[in-house]
């Protein structure tokens, strides 16, 4: 960090927490086109670096769009008549 060599090793150093959602539409029975998003958000303190101690808090979205077909398994269901 600003020129300065840290020491290497693993640090637990705070927490973070996240929430998802999505939305699904299915077509024709088996093809479907799926949004979803993800949001998360991080907070790390007291981390060791050169002569001192750092914290760091941050935030992510993410958005996803898919579009899927439902491939048939197992047995198929006797409809009601």
């Amino acid at each position: 960090m600003f020129g300065q060599k840290n020491e290497k090793g693993f640090q637990f150093g705070g927490w973070n927490t996240g929430l998802e959602y999505a939305l699904r539409s299915t077509f024709y029975k088996k093809l479907y086109l799926e949004f979803a998003g993800k949001l998360d958000y991080a907070y790390y303190y007291n981390l060791d670096v050169y002569k001192g101690n750092a914290k760091q808090g941050f935030g992510t979205m993410e958005f996803i769009l898919s579009l899927g077909y439902t491939l048939p398994m197992g047995s198929k269901l006797n409809s009601a008549k």
